[in-house]
């Protein structure tokens, strides 16, 4: 008999989702293949054994390692997707959302309003891709665009403080980047990315360097963000 799982993992890498795995094939039964897609991890656990009894029993505990070890990483399993992953915390802990989009024009907020039942967490997506509405929609300083720039940390936790405020929401997300071709400079090349989650007391910066065309850059970014959302939902990824 065979028994088969994918396990899909955000926020850790493909050698260290080995490392923590590998051991487990030494039972003759057990088969491990792993696979990078789209920025996550797919772990693709399958057992066989001709007792069914025993492939059962083996599966099961084969399983169970994997979701012990890698628990913070795992969203979700088979047919899950991250964005639903993070729309069932965000509905069971009464978290709202808000987001700011430039570089991603509006693929943030789409993949999230994929979900069915979103509007019970999702309040507002904004696309300010011209700076006046930075200013003006967002509240983003006039002295941040000129100092720093569009593409800037200063600028992303801006664009999210602002639409959290906007929104009256407790999570606010910012993301300002350059996708490409065009518009990158020595200092910002095309593929700079900054992201902020912003959590009220505190928030969470990052910063992407991407080697992609425009399209690959842009779902990479609205990935990430995802990638982040989860982690601190989870309660792991930033402190509270």
């Amino acid at each position: 008999m065979k028994y088969s799982r994918l396990f899909k993992l955000c926020g850790i890498t493909l050698s260290s989702v080995r490392g923590q795995t590998e051991d487990l094939t030494e039972k003759k039964a057990v088969n491990l293949f792993y696979e990078e897609r789209e920025g996550d991890i797919y772990l693709q656990l399958t057992v066989e054994d001709p007792v069914d009894k025993v492939a059962e029993m083996n599966f099961a505990a084969a399983e169970e390692l994997i979701r012990k070890r890698l628990a913070k990483y795992i969203y979700g399993t088979d047919n899950d997707t991250l964005e639903a992953a993070v729309g069932r915390l965000m509905a069971q802990r009464k978290i709202t959302l808000a987001v700011a989009e430039s570089c991603t024009g509006g693929l943030l907020a789409h993949r999230i309003t994929n979900v069915p039942g979103s509007s019970a967490y999702f309040r507002l997506g904004v696309v300010a891709y011209d700076n006046r509405f930075k200013e003006e929609v967002l509240k983003v300083p006039r002295d941040f665009l000129a100092e720093f720039g569009a593409v800037s940390p200063q600028v992303a936790r801006a664009m999210a403080s602002g639409v959290r405020n906007l929104a009256g929401t407790t999570l606010g997300i910012g993301i300002t980047g350059i996708a490409g071709p065009g518009g990158g400079t020595p200092t910002k090349p095309v593929g700079l990315v900054y992201i902020c989650l912003d959590y009220g007391k505190n928030c969470q910066i990052e910063k992407l360097l991407l080697n992609g065309e425009r399209v690959e850059n842009k779902k990479a970014s609205a990935h990430y963000a995802l990638t982040m959302l989860y982690l601190h939902l989870n309660s792991w990824y930033f402190p509270r």
